[in-house]
Protein backbone atom coordinates (compact mmCIF):
# COMPACT_ATOMS: atom_id res chain seq x y z
CA UNK A 1 0.00 0.00 0.00
CA UNK A 2 1.47 3.59 -1.18
CA UNK A 3 0.45 6.20 1.69
CA UNK A 4 1.31 9.97 1.50
CA UNK A 5 1.28 12.06 4.19
CA UNK A 6 -0.67 15.32 3.90
CA UNK A 7 0.29 18.26 6.74
CA UNK A 8 0.85 21.61 7.49
CA UNK A 9 2.75 20.79 10.84
CA UNK A 10 6.13 20.86 10.99
CA UNK A 11 6.68 19.01 14.57
CA UNK A 12 4.82 16.87 16.84
CA UNK A 13 2.50 14.46 14.73
CA UNK A 14 3.99 13.95 11.57
CA UNK A 15 7.54 13.34 13.19
CA UNK A 16 5.50 10.69 15.89
CA UNK A 17 3.47 9.05 12.69
CA UNK A 18 6.77 8.88 10.37
CA UNK A 19 8.71 7.11 13.35
CA UNK A 20 5.98 4.77 13.86
CA UNK A 21 5.79 4.20 10.12
CA UNK A 22 9.45 3.15 10.14
CA UNK A 23 8.84 -0.43 11.50
CA UNK A 24 5.49 -1.10 9.46
CA UNK A 25 6.38 -3.35 6.35
CA UNK A 26 2.72 -3.31 5.41
CA UNK A 27 2.91 0.04 3.96
CA UNK A 28 5.30 2.10 1.72
CA UNK A 29 5.35 6.06 2.32
CA UNK A 30 5.69 7.50 -0.86
CA UNK A 31 6.09 10.82 0.27
CA UNK A 32 5.28 13.67 2.33
CA UNK A 33 3.47 16.69 0.99
CA UNK A 34 3.54 19.92 3.70
CA UNK A 35 1.54 23.09 3.41
CA UNK A 36 4.42 25.90 4.04
CA UNK A 37 3.25 29.36 5.64
CA UNK A 38 2.64 31.71 3.67
CA UNK A 39 1.88 35.55 5.18
CA UNK A 40 -0.50 36.87 2.52
CA UNK A 41 -2.92 33.75 3.41
CA UNK A 42 -2.12 34.07 7.23
CA UNK A 43 -3.11 36.99 7.29
CA UNK A 44 -6.50 36.83 5.02
CA UNK A 45 -7.26 33.62 7.71
CA UNK A 46 -6.38 35.78 10.72
CA UNK A 47 -8.98 38.33 9.65
CA UNK A 48 -11.94 35.89 9.26
CA UNK A 49 -10.94 34.41 12.24
CA UNK A 50 -11.55 37.88 14.47
CA UNK A 51 -15.13 38.71 12.37
CA UNK A 52 -15.97 34.64 13.73
CA UNK A 53 -14.69 35.26 16.89
CA UNK A 54 -16.57 38.58 17.15
CA UNK A 55 -19.65 37.44 16.56
CA UNK A 56 -19.16 34.80 18.73
CA UNK A 57 -18.64 37.11 21.61
CA UNK A 58 -15.38 35.86 22.47
CA UNK A 59 -12.83 38.42 21.17
CA UNK A 60 -10.23 37.49 24.41
CA UNK A 61 -10.24 33.82 23.16
CA UNK A 62 -9.45 35.29 20.05
CA UNK A 63 -6.32 37.59 21.21
CA UNK A 64 -4.98 34.74 22.87
CA UNK A 65 -5.53 32.08 19.84
CA UNK A 66 -4.01 34.82 17.89
CA UNK A 67 -0.65 35.12 19.94
CA UNK A 68 -0.84 31.72 20.00
CA UNK A 69 -1.17 31.16 16.32
CA UNK A 70 1.88 34.05 15.55
CA UNK A 71 3.71 31.62 17.60
CA UNK A 72 3.31 28.94 15.67
CA UNK A 73 3.68 30.67 12.54
CA UNK A 74 7.58 31.46 13.84
CA UNK A 75 7.88 27.75 13.88
CA UNK A 76 8.94 27.95 17.57
CA UNK A 77 8.59 24.65 18.89
CA UNK A 78 7.87 24.43 22.88
CA UNK A 79 11.11 24.36 25.04
CA UNK A 80 11.15 20.76 25.94
CA UNK A 81 11.08 19.86 21.93
CA UNK A 82 13.74 22.71 21.22
CA UNK A 83 16.01 19.62 20.16
CA UNK A 84 13.17 18.15 17.67
CA UNK A 85 14.20 18.02 14.29
CA UNK A 86 11.89 20.02 11.91
CA UNK A 87 9.65 17.93 9.02
CA UNK A 88 11.70 18.84 6.76
CA UNK A 89 15.23 17.63 8.17
CA UNK A 90 13.71 14.63 9.32
CA UNK A 91 12.86 13.46 5.82
CA UNK A 92 16.04 14.76 4.32
CA UNK A 93 17.77 13.06 6.85
CA UNK A 94 16.11 9.50 5.80
CA UNK A 95 15.85 9.56 2.16
CA UNK A 96 11.90 10.14 2.43
CA UNK A 97 10.49 12.84 -0.24
CA UNK A 98 9.43 16.10 0.63
CA UNK A 99 6.95 18.11 -1.22
CA UNK A 100 5.67 21.73 -0.26
CA UNK A 101 2.98 23.42 -1.28
CA UNK A 102 1.25 26.73 -0.86
CA UNK A 103 -2.32 25.87 -0.09
CA UNK A 104 -3.40 22.10 0.25
CA UNK A 105 -6.93 22.26 -1.38
CA UNK A 106 -5.05 24.08 -4.33
CA UNK A 107 -4.54 22.77 -8.21
CA UNK A 108 -0.74 22.78 -7.31
CA UNK A 109 -0.70 19.67 -4.70
CA UNK A 110 -3.66 17.83 -6.50
CA UNK A 111 -1.28 17.63 -8.95
CA UNK A 112 1.27 16.37 -6.62
CA UNK A 113 -0.74 14.13 -5.10
CA UNK A 114 -1.85 12.72 -8.64
CA UNK A 115 1.55 12.38 -10.03
CA UNK A 116 2.26 10.20 -6.35
CA UNK A 117 -0.92 7.82 -7.01
CA UNK A 118 -1.17 7.34 -3.43
CA UNK A 119 -3.25 4.18 -2.42
CA UNK A 120 -4.21 6.16 1.20
CA UNK A 121 -3.59 9.33 2.23
CA UNK A 122 -2.83 10.36 5.73
CA UNK A 123 -4.03 13.91 7.01
CA UNK A 124 -2.20 15.11 9.76
CA UNK A 125 -3.32 18.73 11.14
CA UNK A 126 -4.70 20.46 8.72
CA UNK A 127 -7.91 22.26 8.12
CA UNK A 128 -10.71 21.08 6.16
CA UNK A 129 -9.65 19.20 2.98
CA UNK A 130 -12.11 19.49 0.12
CA UNK A 131 -13.61 16.63 -1.88
CA UNK A 132 -11.36 17.25 -4.74
CA UNK A 133 -8.17 16.63 -2.71
CA UNK A 134 -9.37 13.76 -0.07
CA UNK A 135 -11.11 11.79 -3.20
CA UNK A 136 -7.25 11.30 -5.00
CA UNK A 137 -6.22 8.19 -3.15
CA UNK A 138 -8.93 4.94 -4.02
CA UNK A 139 -8.99 4.20 -0.67
CA UNK A 140 -9.69 7.97 0.28
CA UNK A 141 -8.15 9.66 3.08
CA UNK A 142 -7.68 8.88 6.59
CA UNK A 143 -7.39 11.86 9.92
CA UNK A 144 -6.82 11.70 13.34
CA UNK A 145 -9.32 13.53 15.38
CA UNK A 146 -8.11 13.86 19.20
CA UNK A 147 -11.93 13.50 20.08
CA UNK A 148 -14.86 10.86 20.46
CA UNK A 149 -17.29 10.88 17.92
CA UNK A 150 -19.99 11.63 17.04
CA UNK A 151 -20.16 13.55 20.36
CA UNK A 152 -16.72 15.58 20.19
CA UNK A 153 -16.62 16.21 16.65
CA UNK A 154 -14.91 19.65 15.67
CA UNK A 155 -12.70 20.94 18.59
CA UNK A 156 -10.44 22.91 20.24
CA UNK A 157 -8.92 19.34 21.21
CA UNK A 158 -9.58 18.26 24.98
CA UNK A 159 -11.05 22.01 25.93
CA UNK A 160 -15.01 20.63 26.13
CA UNK A 161 -14.14 17.12 27.51
CA UNK A 162 -12.28 19.21 30.43
CA UNK A 163 -14.93 21.93 30.25
CA UNK A 164 -17.75 19.14 30.84
CA UNK A 165 -16.03 17.12 33.40
CA UNK A 166 -15.28 13.65 31.81
CA UNK A 167 -13.39 11.05 32.71
CA UNK A 168 -11.46 10.21 29.81
CA UNK A 169 -10.69 11.52 25.91
CA UNK A 170 -10.65 10.05 22.83
CA UNK A 171 -9.23 9.51 19.93
CA UNK A 172 -10.36 8.50 16.56
CA UNK A 173 -9.31 7.27 13.24
CA UNK A 174 -11.26 8.14 10.26
CA UNK A 175 -11.97 8.25 6.97
CA UNK A 176 -12.53 12.40 5.90
CA UNK A 177 -15.73 13.29 4.32
CA UNK A 178 -17.75 16.60 3.33
CA UNK A 179 -18.14 16.97 7.16
CA UNK A 180 -16.56 17.73 10.36
CA UNK A 181 -15.08 14.51 12.08
CA UNK A 182 -18.12 12.63 10.29
CA UNK A 183 -16.54 9.93 8.40
CA UNK A 184 -16.52 5.92 8.90
CA UNK A 185 -14.39 5.06 11.95
CA UNK A 186 -11.29 2.69 11.51
CA UNK A 187 -9.74 2.81 15.13
CA UNK A 188 -10.48 4.43 18.40
CA UNK A 189 -8.66 4.91 21.43
CA UNK A 190 -9.97 5.97 25.16
CA UNK A 191 -7.31 7.37 27.83
CA UNK A 192 -7.87 8.57 31.53
CA UNK A 193 -8.11 12.51 32.18
CA UNK A 194 -5.76 12.60 35.11
CA UNK A 195 -6.26 15.01 38.61
CA UNK A 196 -4.68 18.12 37.63
CA UNK A 197 -4.27 17.25 33.70
CA UNK A 198 -4.33 20.59 30.95
CA UNK A 199 -5.10 20.73 27.56
CA UNK A 200 -1.75 21.05 26.91
CA UNK A 201 -0.81 17.88 28.82
CA UNK A 202 -3.56 15.77 27.52
CA UNK A 203 -1.93 16.88 24.10
CA UNK A 204 1.40 15.35 25.10
CA UNK A 205 -0.29 12.33 26.30
CA UNK A 206 -2.15 11.58 23.73
CA UNK A 207 -0.82 12.84 20.54
CA UNK A 208 1.80 9.91 20.85
CA UNK A 209 -0.67 7.53 21.07
CA UNK A 210 -2.46 9.39 18.12
CA UNK A 211 0.31 8.75 15.94
CA UNK A 212 0.10 4.96 16.89
CA UNK A 213 -3.68 4.71 16.66
CA UNK A 214 -3.18 5.99 13.24
CA UNK A 215 -0.63 3.09 11.57
CA UNK A 216 -2.80 0.37 13.73
CA UNK A 217 -5.81 2.20 11.34
CA UNK A 218 -3.56 1.61 8.20
CA UNK A 219 -2.55 -1.90 9.01
CA UNK A 220 -6.66 -3.05 9.79
CA UNK A 221 -6.90 -1.41 6.07
CA UNK A 222 -4.02 -3.93 4.87
CA UNK A 223 -6.70 -7.40 6.38
CA UNK A 224 -9.01 -8.88 3.91
CA UNK A 225 -12.70 -8.32 4.94
CA UNK A 226 -12.20 -5.51 6.83
CA UNK A 227 -14.98 -2.77 7.15
CA UNK A 228 -14.57 0.71 9.02
CA UNK A 229 -17.90 1.47 11.02
CA UNK A 230 -20.73 4.17 10.39
CA UNK A 231 -20.47 6.52 12.60
CA UNK A 232 -24.11 6.92 14.78
CA UNK A 233 -26.51 9.75 13.43
CA UNK A 234 -26.00 12.99 15.22
CA UNK A 235 -27.87 15.96 14.60
CA UNK A 236 -25.65 18.16 16.94
CA UNK A 237 -23.32 20.97 14.89
CA UNK A 238 -19.64 20.11 15.74
CA UNK A 239 -17.70 21.83 18.85
CA UNK A 240 -16.46 25.49 17.99
CA UNK A 241 -13.96 27.74 20.23
CA UNK A 242 -15.76 29.02 23.49
CA UNK A 243 -16.75 32.12 24.13
CA UNK A 244 -14.94 34.21 26.35
CA UNK A 245 -17.75 33.69 29.22
CA UNK A 246 -17.03 30.16 28.86
CA UNK A 247 -13.14 30.39 29.25
CA UNK A 248 -13.85 32.27 32.26
CA UNK A 249 -16.18 30.02 34.01
CA UNK A 250 -13.99 26.96 33.12
CA UNK A 251 -10.94 28.79 34.62
CA UNK A 252 -12.71 29.53 37.52
CA UNK A 253 -13.63 26.16 38.20
CA UNK A 254 -10.60 24.67 37.82
CA UNK A 255 -9.20 27.19 39.88
CA UNK A 256 -11.98 26.03 42.48
CA UNK A 257 -10.99 22.61 42.10
CA UNK A 258 -7.50 23.58 42.77
CA UNK A 259 -8.20 25.30 46.08
CA UNK A 260 -10.11 22.47 46.92
CA UNK A 261 -7.74 19.53 46.02
CA UNK A 262 -4.82 21.73 48.28
CA UNK A 263 -6.82 22.36 52.01
CA UNK A 264 -7.83 18.32 51.85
Amino acid sequence: MRIVLLTRLNRGLPLLFLEEMQSDSSATLCGVVYERNVPSRGLRFFARKLIRYCRMGAPLTFILNGLSFLWRSLEFPPAHRQQEPSLRAYCVERGILFLEVDAINGEQCRKILRDLAPDLMVSAGNRLLKRSVFAIPPLGTINLHTGKVPDYRGGPPFFWELYHGEETVGATVHFVDDGVDTGPIIATGEFPILPGDTVNSLKERIIPEGARLLREAIHRLTLQGFSPVFQPACHEPPRRMPSDWQCLRFFLKRLGRRKKQGRQ
